[in-house]
């Protein structure tokens, strides 16, 4: 009988213990999906803004017919700008 007391004892104690290391891992798990989640966020909206950039300065070339190579920096980031604004 005591015996079988014991060996459920220790059953409880490795169950719990095995219980936390999981809910540790998940916890792990989810920190690291999260941060890969922040990164692939940022990486899209920076690949927006650099197509964003390429359609606005198209845009103005065609609209004033420059070379694309003539448009100013400072313009196109503005307009990058007020479109994020919004």
């Amino acid at each position: 009988l005591r015996l079988a007391k014991d060996a459920e004892a220790r059953a409880k104690e490795l169950e719990a213990k095995l219980l936390e290391e999981a809910r540790a891992k998940e916890r792990a798990l989810m920190v690291e999906a999260e941060a890969m989640i922040e990164t692939k966020a940022h990486e899209a909206r920076a690949k927006v803004e650099r197509e964003a950039a390429l359609l606005v300065r198209s845009a103005v070339a065609k609209t004033v017919e420059l070379d694309p190579k003539m448009i100013d920096e400072r313009l196109v980031e503005q307009a990058v700008a007020a479109a994020k604004a919004k």
